[in-house]
């Protein structure tokens, strides 16, 4: 395991801090105090709490709202949503979608998926047509 001081000098490189984006896994209070180092350095932050609200949907409509506490503190937390790519069955029964796999999707499997739902579309047809002729 690395020791808080190799930590401290991987941060630091000849005098100056190391300027590259740093993910950081902090406390709803500490993230108040790494504010003071905005324009210093890039951060993204990673915190772990316990929904304190409802979410809501934003003004924009695109976006989820909510409050989100830790130990030290809450915070209001904003959402923007975004397309995801989901894998997984249907339960006919819940008219449920059971996913395996969340995850973003990209440009390219946005429009990629939009040929396959043509594609798709197009071979149920042709399935159910099959169901007719008998």
């Amino acid at each position: 395991m690395m020791k808080n001081t190799e930590k401290q000098e991987q941060l630091v490189k000849g005098g100056q801090i190391e300027n590259s984006p740093k993910v950081l896994t902090t406390s709803i209070k500490n993230l108040m105090d790494w504010e003071e180092f905005r324009g210093k350095m890039t951060f993204i932050f990673e915190i772990f709490g316990i929904l304190e609200s409802a979410v809501s949907t934003g003004i924009s409509n695109n976006s989820k709202t909510f409050i989100l506490k830790d130990d030290t503190g809450s915070i209001r937390c904003t959402f923007w949503e975004m397309t995801y790519r989901c894998i997984g069955s249907m339960d006919r029964m819940k008219r449920s979608f059971n996913c395996v796999t969340v995850r973003p999707s990209t440009l390219a499997e946005l429009h990629s998926a939009k040929i396959s739902i043509a594609c798709a579309q197009l071979v149920m047809q042709a399935y159910i047509a099959t169901f007719r002729e008998d």
